[in-house]
Protein backbone atom coordinates (compact mmCIF):
# COMPACT_ATOMS: atom_id res chain seq x y z
CA UNK A 1 0.00 0.00 0.00
CA UNK A 2 1.08 3.55 -0.80
CA UNK A 3 2.10 5.95 1.49
CA UNK A 4 0.27 9.36 1.87
CA UNK A 5 2.13 12.63 1.25
CA UNK A 6 0.62 15.28 3.57
CA UNK A 7 1.96 18.89 2.10
CA UNK A 8 0.72 21.18 4.90
CA UNK A 9 0.76 24.53 5.01
CA UNK A 10 -1.20 25.54 7.70
CA UNK A 11 -1.06 24.09 11.33
CA UNK A 12 -3.91 21.53 11.49
CA UNK A 13 -5.85 19.58 14.32
CA UNK A 14 -5.83 15.88 14.86
CA UNK A 15 -9.13 16.15 13.34
CA UNK A 16 -8.99 17.92 10.22
CA UNK A 17 -5.74 15.37 9.45
CA UNK A 18 -8.39 12.62 9.59
CA UNK A 19 -10.77 14.83 7.39
CA UNK A 20 -8.10 15.19 4.93
CA UNK A 21 -7.11 11.71 4.87
CA UNK A 22 -11.31 10.74 4.32
CA UNK A 23 -10.75 13.11 1.09
CA UNK A 24 -7.95 11.70 0.17
CA UNK A 25 -9.55 8.53 0.46
CA UNK A 26 -12.93 9.67 -1.19
CA UNK A 27 -11.46 11.45 -4.55
CA UNK A 28 -8.03 9.99 -5.13
CA UNK A 29 -9.57 7.65 -7.37
CA UNK A 30 -10.55 10.26 -9.80
CA UNK A 31 -6.96 11.48 -10.34
CA UNK A 32 -5.56 9.95 -13.49
CA UNK A 33 -2.04 10.50 -14.75
CA UNK A 34 -2.23 10.53 -18.63
CA UNK A 35 1.26 9.74 -20.43
CA UNK A 36 0.55 10.35 -23.96
CA UNK A 37 3.17 11.02 -27.85
CA UNK A 38 3.32 14.78 -28.81
CA UNK A 39 4.60 15.54 -32.32
CA UNK A 40 7.16 17.74 -32.80
CA UNK A 41 7.58 19.74 -36.30
CA UNK A 42 9.32 23.24 -36.53
CA UNK A 43 11.70 25.04 -39.22
CA UNK A 44 14.91 23.65 -36.95
CA UNK A 45 13.61 19.74 -37.34
CA UNK A 46 14.03 17.71 -40.99
CA UNK A 47 12.00 15.01 -39.64
CA UNK A 48 9.17 14.85 -37.63
CA UNK A 49 9.70 13.42 -34.10
CA UNK A 50 7.10 12.06 -31.10
CA UNK A 51 8.05 12.13 -27.46
CA UNK A 52 6.56 11.14 -24.46
CA UNK A 53 4.57 13.82 -22.13
CA UNK A 54 3.01 13.28 -19.08
CA UNK A 55 0.16 15.00 -17.14
CA UNK A 56 -2.33 14.68 -14.57
CA UNK A 57 -6.31 14.91 -14.96
CA UNK A 58 -9.18 14.44 -13.33
CA UNK A 59 -11.97 11.85 -13.69
CA UNK A 60 -15.78 13.27 -13.95
CA UNK A 61 -19.39 12.49 -14.58
CA UNK A 62 -20.99 8.78 -16.41
CA UNK A 63 -19.21 9.21 -19.35
CA UNK A 64 -15.36 8.61 -18.83
CA UNK A 65 -14.75 12.55 -19.26
CA UNK A 66 -11.42 13.81 -18.37
CA UNK A 67 -10.40 17.39 -17.35
CA UNK A 68 -6.42 18.35 -17.85
CA UNK A 69 -4.87 21.37 -19.11
CA UNK A 70 -4.82 23.39 -22.79
CA UNK A 71 -1.05 21.66 -22.84
CA UNK A 72 -2.48 18.14 -23.86
CA UNK A 73 -2.14 20.09 -27.18
CA UNK A 74 -0.33 23.34 -27.09
CA UNK A 75 -0.65 23.80 -30.54
CA UNK A 76 -3.32 27.31 -30.63
CA UNK A 77 -6.30 26.62 -32.33
CA UNK A 78 -6.70 30.28 -33.33
CA UNK A 79 -4.97 32.62 -35.40
CA UNK A 80 -1.72 33.90 -34.42
CA UNK A 81 0.98 36.23 -36.64
CA UNK A 82 3.79 35.21 -34.35
CA UNK A 83 6.86 32.46 -35.27
CA UNK A 84 5.32 29.72 -33.02
CA UNK A 85 6.33 25.62 -32.97
CA UNK A 86 3.89 23.26 -31.85
CA UNK A 87 2.56 19.58 -32.88
CA UNK A 88 0.74 19.23 -36.04
CA UNK A 89 -1.42 17.04 -34.84
CA UNK A 90 -3.66 16.13 -31.40
CA UNK A 91 -1.53 13.92 -29.13
CA UNK A 92 -1.70 10.07 -29.80
CA UNK A 93 -1.48 6.99 -28.27
CA UNK A 94 -3.20 8.21 -24.59
CA UNK A 95 -3.20 5.95 -21.56
CA UNK A 96 -4.68 6.86 -18.26
CA UNK A 97 -3.44 5.11 -15.13
CA UNK A 98 -5.76 5.03 -12.24
CA UNK A 99 -4.81 5.29 -8.61
CA UNK A 100 -5.28 1.36 -8.83
CA UNK A 101 -2.45 0.60 -11.09
CA UNK A 102 -5.38 0.21 -13.74
CA UNK A 103 -4.54 1.92 -17.02
CA UNK A 104 -7.09 2.25 -20.57
CA UNK A 105 -6.36 3.91 -23.42
CA UNK A 106 -8.52 6.99 -24.17
CA UNK A 107 -8.55 9.70 -26.97
CA UNK A 108 -8.41 13.69 -27.24
CA UNK A 109 -11.87 15.58 -27.51
CA UNK A 110 -10.43 18.86 -27.35
CA UNK A 111 -9.87 22.18 -25.65
CA UNK A 112 -10.11 25.95 -24.24
CA UNK A 113 -7.25 27.66 -24.38
CA UNK A 114 -9.10 30.71 -22.73
CA UNK A 115 -9.70 28.56 -19.85
CA UNK A 116 -6.88 26.34 -20.47
CA UNK A 117 -8.68 23.71 -19.88
CA UNK A 118 -8.11 20.35 -22.14
CA UNK A 119 -10.52 17.04 -22.43
CA UNK A 120 -9.91 13.39 -23.04
CA UNK A 121 -12.64 10.54 -23.32
CA UNK A 122 -11.81 7.00 -21.71
CA UNK A 123 -12.10 4.51 -24.41
CA UNK A 124 -15.77 2.98 -24.27
CA UNK A 125 -15.02 -0.77 -22.62
CA UNK A 126 -13.19 0.58 -19.99
CA UNK A 127 -15.50 3.57 -18.39
CA UNK A 128 -15.37 4.43 -15.12
CA UNK A 129 -17.77 7.01 -12.72
CA UNK A 130 -16.00 10.22 -12.01
CA UNK A 131 -16.77 12.62 -9.45
CA UNK A 132 -19.89 14.99 -9.00
CA UNK A 133 -18.83 18.66 -9.61
CA UNK A 134 -20.87 20.69 -6.16
CA UNK A 135 -21.90 23.94 -8.35
CA UNK A 136 -23.45 25.74 -5.29
CA UNK A 137 -20.71 26.52 -3.19
CA UNK A 138 -19.83 30.47 -2.56
CA UNK A 139 -16.19 30.75 -2.10
CA UNK A 140 -14.60 34.73 -0.49
CA UNK A 141 -10.93 36.15 -0.54
CA UNK A 142 -9.40 34.74 2.34
CA UNK A 143 -11.29 31.55 2.39
CA UNK A 144 -9.30 28.08 2.92
CA UNK A 145 -9.45 25.49 0.68
CA UNK A 146 -7.88 21.94 -0.45
CA UNK A 147 -5.94 20.71 -3.19
CA UNK A 148 -5.87 17.35 -3.85
CA UNK A 149 -3.30 16.23 -6.46
CA UNK A 150 -0.91 13.50 -7.39
CA UNK A 151 3.07 13.86 -7.79
CA UNK A 152 5.36 12.15 -10.69
CA UNK A 153 6.34 8.88 -11.00
CA UNK A 154 9.85 9.94 -9.44
CA UNK A 155 7.79 10.33 -6.26
CA UNK A 156 5.68 7.15 -7.07
CA UNK A 157 2.73 8.63 -7.77
CA UNK A 158 1.81 9.19 -4.35
CA UNK A 159 -1.24 11.58 -3.59
CA UNK A 160 -0.70 15.20 -1.97
CA UNK A 161 -3.18 17.68 -0.19
CA UNK A 162 -2.31 20.86 0.49
CA UNK A 163 -4.41 23.80 2.45
CA UNK A 164 -4.53 27.45 0.39
CA UNK A 165 -6.08 30.24 1.16
CA UNK A 166 -7.81 32.61 -1.47
CA UNK A 167 -5.79 35.79 -2.32
CA UNK A 168 -6.47 36.78 -5.19
CA UNK A 169 -9.73 37.34 -7.82
CA UNK A 170 -9.87 38.07 -11.65
CA UNK A 171 -12.87 38.82 -12.77
CA UNK A 172 -14.39 38.68 -16.53
CA UNK A 173 -15.61 36.18 -19.15
CA UNK A 174 -13.04 33.37 -17.51
CA UNK A 175 -12.89 34.57 -13.87
CA UNK A 176 -10.86 32.59 -11.19
CA UNK A 177 -9.16 32.76 -7.84
CA UNK A 178 -5.11 33.17 -7.38
CA UNK A 179 -3.94 30.92 -3.72
CA UNK A 180 -0.32 30.74 -2.63
CA UNK A 181 1.41 27.47 -3.83
CA UNK A 182 3.73 24.80 -3.18
CA UNK A 183 6.83 24.00 -5.03
CA UNK A 184 5.32 20.81 -6.42
CA UNK A 185 4.60 22.54 -9.85
CA UNK A 186 1.70 20.05 -10.86
CA UNK A 187 -0.74 20.62 -13.88
CA UNK A 188 -3.25 19.96 -12.14
CA UNK A 189 -5.53 19.30 -9.05
CA UNK A 190 -9.03 18.65 -7.35
CA UNK A 191 -10.23 21.85 -5.51
CA UNK A 192 -12.11 21.00 -2.12
CA UNK A 193 -14.05 23.48 -0.20
CA UNK A 194 -14.58 23.31 3.75
CA UNK A 195 -16.90 20.45 3.85
CA UNK A 196 -14.65 18.22 1.35
CA UNK A 197 -16.81 18.52 -1.57
CA UNK A 198 -14.98 19.13 -5.10
CA UNK A 199 -15.50 22.62 -5.99
CA UNK A 200 -13.06 23.25 -8.89
CA UNK A 201 -9.99 22.26 -11.02
CA UNK A 202 -6.89 24.15 -9.54
CA UNK A 203 -3.47 24.48 -11.80
CA UNK A 204 -0.08 25.96 -11.27
CA UNK A 205 1.05 28.90 -12.41
CA UNK A 206 3.86 31.16 -11.73
CA UNK A 207 4.05 29.74 -8.24
CA UNK A 208 0.42 30.33 -7.48
CA UNK A 209 -2.64 28.50 -7.84
CA UNK A 210 -4.77 28.66 -10.41
CA UNK A 211 -8.56 28.02 -8.86
CA UNK A 212 -11.10 27.59 -11.51
CA UNK A 213 -14.91 27.22 -9.70
CA UNK A 214 -17.02 24.20 -11.05
CA UNK A 215 -19.99 26.82 -10.85
CA UNK A 216 -18.06 28.73 -13.93
CA UNK A 217 -16.95 25.59 -15.89
CA UNK A 218 -20.59 24.17 -16.26
CA UNK A 219 -21.49 24.99 -19.54
CA UNK A 220 -17.60 23.66 -20.19
CA UNK A 221 -17.68 20.89 -17.94
CA UNK A 222 -21.18 19.13 -19.62
CA UNK A 223 -20.25 20.23 -23.57
CA UNK A 224 -16.16 20.07 -23.74
CA UNK A 225 -14.99 21.40 -27.27
CA UNK A 226 -14.58 19.30 -29.82
CA UNK A 227 -11.51 19.71 -31.96
CA UNK A 228 -11.42 19.06 -35.59
CA UNK A 229 -8.98 19.06 -38.02
CA UNK A 230 -8.59 22.36 -40.62
CA UNK A 231 -10.78 24.11 -38.41
CA UNK A 232 -9.87 26.61 -36.26
CA UNK A 233 -11.76 27.38 -32.44
CA UNK A 234 -15.09 28.53 -32.66
CA UNK A 235 -14.73 32.01 -31.94
CA UNK A 236 -14.19 35.24 -33.28
CA UNK A 237 -11.43 37.86 -34.20
CA UNK A 238 -10.94 41.40 -34.82
CA UNK A 239 -7.59 40.91 -36.41
CA UNK A 240 -5.73 43.77 -35.15
CA UNK A 241 -2.21 44.28 -32.88
CA UNK A 242 -2.79 46.88 -30.35
CA UNK A 243 -1.55 48.63 -26.95
CA UNK A 244 -3.12 50.03 -23.75
CA UNK A 245 -3.81 53.96 -24.75
CA UNK A 246 -2.17 55.42 -21.65
CA UNK A 247 -2.44 58.43 -19.58
CA UNK A 248 0.19 59.79 -21.24
CA UNK A 249 -0.50 59.52 -24.54
CA UNK A 250 -3.80 60.79 -23.98
CA UNK A 251 -2.08 64.12 -22.71
CA UNK A 252 -0.41 64.00 -25.83
CA UNK A 253 -2.98 63.90 -28.22
CA UNK A 254 -4.70 66.45 -25.71
CA UNK A 255 -7.10 64.54 -25.35
CA UNK A 256 -7.13 64.32 -21.26
CA UNK A 257 -10.20 62.32 -20.53
CA UNK A 258 -9.57 59.90 -23.61
CA UNK A 259 -9.61 56.36 -22.24
CA UNK A 260 -9.38 53.10 -24.38
CA UNK A 261 -6.78 50.97 -26.59
CA UNK A 262 -4.67 51.83 -29.75
CA UNK A 263 -4.55 50.08 -32.38
CA UNK A 264 -0.51 49.28 -33.74
CA UNK A 265 -1.46 47.86 -37.14
CA UNK A 266 -4.78 46.30 -38.76
CA UNK A 267 -3.74 43.00 -40.52
CA UNK A 268 -5.35 42.48 -44.39
CA UNK A 269 -8.40 40.78 -44.97
CA UNK A 270 -9.07 41.02 -41.01
CA UNK A 271 -12.85 42.18 -39.59
CA UNK A 272 -11.14 45.33 -38.69
CA UNK A 273 -9.56 45.77 -42.18
CA UNK A 274 -13.32 45.59 -43.36
CA UNK A 275 -14.89 47.89 -41.06
CA UNK A 276 -12.30 50.59 -42.22
CA UNK A 277 -10.33 50.36 -38.70
CA UNK A 278 -6.73 51.85 -39.15
CA UNK A 279 -3.96 52.22 -37.37
CA UNK A 280 -3.90 55.04 -34.86
CA UNK A 281 -7.37 54.54 -33.96
CA UNK A 282 -8.04 54.77 -30.30
CA UNK A 283 -10.95 51.82 -29.68
CA UNK A 284 -13.30 53.09 -26.78
CA UNK A 285 -16.29 50.80 -26.70
CA UNK A 286 -17.44 47.43 -27.82
CA UNK A 287 -21.49 47.35 -28.18
CA UNK A 288 -22.23 48.50 -24.05
CA UNK A 289 -18.66 47.33 -23.18
CA UNK A 290 -16.48 50.12 -22.28
CA UNK A 291 -12.83 49.33 -23.18
CA UNK A 292 -10.48 50.45 -20.71
CA UNK A 293 -6.49 49.66 -20.62
CA UNK A 294 -3.93 51.32 -18.75
CA UNK A 295 -1.58 47.83 -18.81
CA UNK A 296 -0.79 45.27 -21.40
CA UNK A 297 -1.99 42.78 -19.00
CA UNK A 298 -5.79 45.13 -19.43
CA UNK A 299 -5.56 43.70 -23.19
CA UNK A 300 -6.75 40.18 -22.15
CA UNK A 301 -10.09 41.56 -21.29
CA UNK A 302 -10.56 42.95 -24.24
CA UNK A 303 -9.57 39.47 -26.52
CA UNK A 304 -12.14 37.39 -24.25
CA UNK A 305 -14.52 39.85 -25.09
CA UNK A 306 -13.85 39.47 -29.02
CA UNK A 307 -13.69 35.79 -29.36
CA UNK A 308 -16.82 35.10 -26.76
CA UNK A 309 -18.71 37.74 -28.48
CA UNK A 310 -22.55 36.37 -28.88
CA UNK A 311 -23.55 37.52 -32.04
CA UNK A 312 -21.92 38.22 -35.36
CA UNK A 313 -21.60 42.10 -35.90
CA UNK A 314 -20.30 44.04 -33.11
CA UNK A 315 -21.28 48.21 -32.59
CA UNK A 316 -17.22 49.53 -31.98
CA UNK A 317 -16.50 52.77 -30.95
CA UNK A 318 -13.51 54.22 -31.72
CA UNK A 319 -11.31 57.94 -32.01
CA UNK A 320 -9.55 59.42 -34.69
CA UNK A 321 -8.01 62.47 -35.08
CA UNK A 322 -10.29 64.46 -32.86
CA UNK A 323 -13.33 63.01 -33.65
CA UNK A 324 -15.62 59.40 -32.56
CA UNK A 325 -16.92 57.33 -34.85
CA UNK A 326 -19.43 54.75 -34.64
CA UNK A 327 -18.35 51.49 -36.60
CA UNK A 328 -20.32 47.87 -36.83
CA UNK A 329 -17.48 45.21 -37.14
CA UNK A 330 -18.55 41.47 -38.98
CA UNK A 331 -17.06 39.23 -36.51
CA UNK A 332 -15.78 36.55 -38.17
CA UNK A 333 -13.79 32.70 -37.25
CA UNK A 334 -10.30 33.42 -37.23
CA UNK A 335 -8.01 31.76 -40.23
CA UNK A 336 -6.51 28.23 -39.62
CA UNK A 337 -3.04 28.75 -38.55
CA UNK A 338 -0.04 26.34 -40.21
CA UNK A 339 -0.55 24.01 -37.46
CA UNK A 340 -3.95 23.37 -38.56
CA UNK A 341 -3.57 23.29 -42.36
CA UNK A 342 -4.03 20.15 -44.46
CA UNK A 343 -1.12 19.05 -45.39
CA UNK A 344 0.12 16.67 -48.49
CA UNK A 345 3.06 14.55 -48.48
CA UNK A 346 5.01 12.92 -51.19
CA UNK A 347 6.93 9.87 -50.29
CA UNK A 348 9.26 9.10 -52.97
CA UNK A 349 10.60 12.70 -53.10
CA UNK A 350 10.75 13.00 -49.19
CA UNK A 351 8.85 16.32 -48.66
CA UNK A 352 5.40 18.07 -47.45
CA UNK A 353 3.37 20.97 -48.18
CA UNK A 354 0.52 22.62 -47.01
CA UNK A 355 -1.75 25.80 -48.12
CA UNK A 356 -0.35 29.44 -47.45
CA UNK A 357 -1.75 30.46 -44.00
CA UNK A 358 -2.41 33.65 -42.80
CA UNK A 359 0.18 33.14 -40.13
CA UNK A 360 2.92 32.02 -42.68
CA UNK A 361 2.58 35.15 -44.89
CA UNK A 362 2.92 37.45 -41.96
CA UNK A 363 5.77 35.60 -40.30
CA UNK A 364 7.55 35.76 -43.95
CA UNK A 365 6.63 39.11 -45.01
CA UNK A 366 4.78 38.32 -48.15
CA UNK A 367 1.42 40.02 -49.91
CA UNK A 368 -1.53 37.92 -48.53
CA UNK A 369 -1.85 37.43 -52.75
CA UNK A 370 1.23 35.25 -52.54
CA UNK A 371 0.11 31.90 -54.39
CA UNK A 372 2.23 28.47 -53.83
CA UNK A 373 2.75 25.96 -51.31
CA UNK A 374 5.00 26.33 -47.93
CA UNK A 375 7.78 23.16 -47.77
CA UNK A 376 6.33 21.79 -43.73
CA UNK A 377 8.65 19.14 -43.79
CA UNK A 378 11.65 17.33 -45.72
CA UNK A 379 12.69 13.55 -44.95
CA UNK A 380 16.53 13.38 -44.37
CA UNK A 381 18.12 11.72 -47.68
CA UNK A 382 15.27 11.80 -49.51
CA UNK A 383 15.61 13.12 -53.34
CA UNK A 384 14.10 16.77 -51.99
CA UNK A 385 16.54 16.74 -49.50
CA UNK A 386 19.99 16.22 -51.76
CA UNK A 387 18.51 18.29 -54.37
CA UNK A 388 18.47 21.31 -51.84
CA UNK A 389 14.88 21.70 -50.81
CA UNK A 390 14.19 23.53 -47.16
CA UNK A 391 11.61 23.36 -45.02
CA UNK A 392 9.99 27.15 -45.15
CA UNK A 393 10.31 26.99 -48.88
CA UNK A 394 7.79 28.46 -50.89
CA UNK A 395 6.84 25.94 -54.36
CA UNK A 396 5.54 28.26 -56.95
CA UNK A 397 5.96 26.07 -59.81
CA UNK A 398 6.89 22.28 -60.87
CA UNK A 399 8.25 21.69 -64.14
CA UNK A 400 6.65 25.43 -65.51
CA UNK A 401 3.22 24.65 -64.15
CA UNK A 402 2.00 26.73 -60.94
CA UNK A 403 1.08 25.29 -57.54
CA UNK A 404 -1.66 27.07 -55.98
CA UNK A 405 -3.27 24.99 -53.46
CA UNK A 406 -3.16 21.11 -52.54
CA UNK A 407 -4.72 20.33 -55.98
CA UNK A 408 -2.60 21.39 -57.75
CA UNK A 409 0.92 20.30 -56.19
CA UNK A 410 -1.30 16.52 -55.55
CA UNK A 411 -1.74 16.27 -59.65
CA UNK A 412 1.55 17.33 -60.44
CA UNK A 413 3.49 15.03 -58.09
CA UNK A 414 0.77 12.13 -59.50
CA UNK A 415 1.22 13.36 -63.15
CA UNK A 416 5.37 12.59 -62.11
CA UNK A 417 4.50 8.89 -61.14
CA UNK A 418 3.58 8.30 -64.34
CA UNK A 419 6.23 10.18 -66.20
CA UNK A 420 9.06 8.78 -64.37
CA UNK A 421 11.45 11.62 -65.15
CA UNK A 422 15.17 11.68 -64.64
CA UNK A 423 15.16 15.38 -63.20
CA UNK A 424 12.40 17.49 -61.76
CA UNK A 425 12.35 21.02 -61.73
CA UNK A 426 10.67 23.63 -58.78
CA UNK A 427 10.64 26.78 -59.11
CA UNK A 428 10.34 28.16 -55.54
CA UNK A 429 10.72 31.16 -52.96
CA UNK A 430 13.29 31.35 -50.09
CA UNK A 431 13.03 34.53 -48.54
CA UNK A 432 13.20 37.22 -50.98
CA UNK A 433 14.64 34.91 -53.61
CA UNK A 434 13.29 32.99 -56.11
CA UNK A 435 15.63 29.89 -56.91
CA UNK A 436 15.32 26.68 -59.37
CA UNK A 437 15.89 23.79 -57.36
CA UNK A 438 16.52 20.49 -59.65
CA UNK A 439 15.80 16.97 -58.14
CA UNK A 440 17.54 14.46 -59.57
CA UNK A 441 14.86 10.73 -59.50
CA UNK A 442 15.48 7.56 -58.68
CA UNK A 443 12.99 5.39 -60.50
CA UNK A 444 14.94 3.43 -62.68
CA UNK A 445 16.14 2.37 -59.08
CA UNK A 446 12.55 1.00 -57.77
CA UNK A 447 10.91 -1.67 -59.27
CA UNK A 448 7.92 -0.02 -59.77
Amino acid sequence: MKHILFVILFGISLSAAGDWNKAIHTYRPYLVEIEYFESIRSNSFIRKRTITRNLTGILYGNEGMIVTTSAIFRTGTGFTPLRVTGPNEPPGEITVRFADGEETSARFVGKDDDWGLGFLQLDSLHRRKGCTFYTQSEVHLGDQLLVLGVLSEAYQSLPFIEAIRLSARKDGLHPYYLADGSLLQQPLGLVLDSRNRPIGVAAHDVRLFKIQLASKLKELLDKPPVYTPQMSENKKWLGITMQPFTRAMARYFHADSLRGILINDVLEGSPARQAGLQTGDVLLQLGDFPLLAERYSDLEHFRERIRAYPEDSARVRYWREGRITDTHVHLTAPPINRFLAESYEDTLYGFSAQPLTRDILLSANLDFDTRGMWVSDVTSAGWADLAGLKIGDIILSINNQPVHNLNDIKARLQALHKQRPAYVQMFILRGPERLFVFIKTKYDTRGD
